[in-house]
């Protein structure tokens, strides 16, 4: 899950966390500061982000399949969203 938020701060979209997946920042640049997402604006300093459900299957999940959870937990806390009845908030 952390992947997807962090794909999520660097601008990756919903397609690059599956396919095309940019390099994620070490631990090294991170405690630097890295250039954050550009449609999040310059007051952006803090994201809180609560995945409220996920569950690890051994035949089933797959690591993108968490990842892509993170980084829609991302995008729905900084558009302010809570979870709906879409079955991507349900993924079980």
């Amino acid at each position: 899950m952390s992947d997807g938020i962090l794909l999520w701060l660097i601008g990756a979209g919903p397609r690059n966390v599956n396919f095309d997946r940019p390099p994620l920042p070490t631990a090294k640049e991170l405690a630097a500061g890295v250039p954050v997402r550009p449609d999040a604006g310059p007051g952006l300093i803090a994201l809180r982000v609560v995945l409220r459900h996920s569950r690890l299957h051994p035949v089933d999940s797959l690591p993108w399949t968490h990842a892509r959870a993170g980084w829609r937990a991302a995008e729905k806390s900084w558009r302010g969203a809570e979870a709906t009845d879409d079955p991507m908030d349900r993924a079980s």
